[in-house]
């Protein structure tokens, strides 16, 4: 049975007095959906990502996987993932270098179209090692520039969407069987007048969710992991729902794709604001970090899909300029703050604006920066002590920048406050007497709490 969020409790409430058509996407309190949102990736100080995704279910399946750049969550990769029943596929995502794109490389046996571990074309980490595909700038560059940043380097940190297509059967289905793996014939099948590009409905049935993620984030060099969570929506895609299988090269399906269109997955997401831990204390070594994520606002506020006009409950659209991408940015307030229960008032408590599709906060002392955790330069600064705390938990509310107010929409006759959001807060202590000479280092990861701003 999966956990309703008070939005379709809310909508179920409603249901009640008048019949209607109820939202069926929610977040799934099992970790499996026929949706997957990994809210953040990063290659930046040195760190590795690494993703699987397991197909929990009894019957093959075929998945879109896109990487979305975090800016303006335009496509940096994207590719098909084609699993066996019970299958798990894995991969890394790396950088070469400190300035460069970032890679996915992965040596695991599953298929993928376009082929990465059996791709020639591709170049191998050293000699004889695992091949490796290189994120690209060419959704933000030449006809698709959006008017922020054009280099590779705006790869190198991000989020993840994954979305089932199809069951898999017949011939297509024992491609995928670990007996009998012919990935081969599944790329191929893709090619001019292969079988998926003249009938991409060909070996195929409706999708039923079972999909799984996980994600977690390495330092080899400071010895720290940290877990992202992953966020699975279950009835992204109705019972029965038609196949949606799109080529390899097509930016299709995506999160906009549910079967109850766009805002029901934004729906499924929204909250007032976000609450969590954090700390600085100096005597643990203490750093935070906090990932916000947005992972709808590209289909809400992206010139390139909807127009001149922003979807609700988002207000600007992005693209064109830096100014216009800072005025699309989502104003923040702290409403509570400190272990002790310290309060913010007035402008104190407001700080710099959360911009982007996955927006970074860093909690550092008032005395020295510490050196960082998951990103290099770009993020919000917040001096924990000038409220009076060095560890505690804090709320970051969600505000419009033009007059201060929660965000407001209606949807299906309910009106909400907030925003689609989800993320994640990282701390990092360490300990210089572990044993003699030894030096450890311990991560905590916890996802985000939801802020209910007025009415949802």
């Amino acid at each position: 049975m999966k956990t309703r969020s008070l939005l379709h409790g809310a909508i179920l409430l409603a249901a009640l007095a008048a019949p209607s058509v109820v939202s069926a996407v929610e977040i799934a309190d099992d970790g499996t959906g026929g949706a997957l949102i990994v809210p953040y990736y990063t290659v930046d100080r040195g760190n590795t990502t690494i993703l699987t995704v397991t197909n929990q279910a009894d019957r093959p399946v075929g998945a879109k996987f896109h990487v979305r750049e975090a800016q303006n969550g335009r496509t940096v990769l994207s590719f098909q993932i084609y699993l066996a029943a019970k299958d798990r596929w894995t991969a890394a995502i790396l950088a070469l270098d400190a300035t460069g794109p970032a890679v996915l490389l992965t040596s695991d046996t599953s298929c993928t179209v376009p082929s990465i571990r059996t791709n020639v074309g591709l170049p191998t980490l050293g000699p004889g090692g695992p091949r490796y595909v290189a994120f690209g700038n060419q959704g933000y560059t030449g006809d698709f520039a959006d008017g922020a940043d054009s280099s590779l380097a705006r790869t190198r940190q991000g989020s993840i969407e994954i979305i089932e297509m199809a069951t898999l059967t017949g011939p297509s289905a024992a491609a995928t069987a670990a007996a009998t793996r012919d990935c081969n014939r599944l790329v191929q099948a893709w090619t001019p007048g292969g079988y998926w590009t003249t009938n991409p409905g060909t070996d195929l049935a409706a999708p039923a969710g079972g999909l799984a993620a996980t994600a977690e984030i390495v330092d080899v060099a400071k010895g720290a992991d940290v877990v992202v969570p992953v966020t699975a929506l279950d009835g992204f895609r109705e019972s029965g729902a038609a196949v949606f299988h799109e080529g390899p090269s097509v930016d299709r399906p995506n999160l906009g794709d549910a079967s109850e269109g766009m805002d029901a997955v934004s729906a499924a997401l929204l909250r007032g604001g976000v609450a969590n831990e954090f700390s600085v204390e100096p005597a643990l070594g203490a750093q935070t970090e906090w990932i916000v994520a947005f992972p709808t606002k590209r289909y809400h506020t992206d010139g390139a899909i909807v127009g001149q006009a922003a979807r609700l409950p988002f207000r600007v659209v992005t693209g064109g300029s830096p100014a216009q991408f800072a005025a699309a940015c989502i104003g923040v307030r702290f409403q509570t703050f400190g272990s002790d229960g310290q309060e913010c008032t007035g402008t104190q408590c407001e700080t710099a604006p959360l911009c982007g599709t996955v927006a970074q906060v860093r909690f550092v002392p008032r005395v020295g920066v510490p050196q960082g955790i998951l990103f290099p330069d770009k993020f919000v600064t917040v001096r924990s002590e000038d409220f009076g705390a060095r560890e505690g938990w804090a709320e970051l509310r969600f505000q419009r920048l033009d007059n201060r107010q929660p965000f407001e929409w209606s949807y299906q006759g309910v009106n909400r406050m907030g925003l689609p959001a989800i993320g994640f807060s990282t701390a990092t202590f360490v300990n210089a007497n572990a044993l003699p000479g030894l030096l450890a280092v311990y991560a905590r990861t916890t996802p985000h709490r939801d802020v209910v701003v007025g009415t949802r």
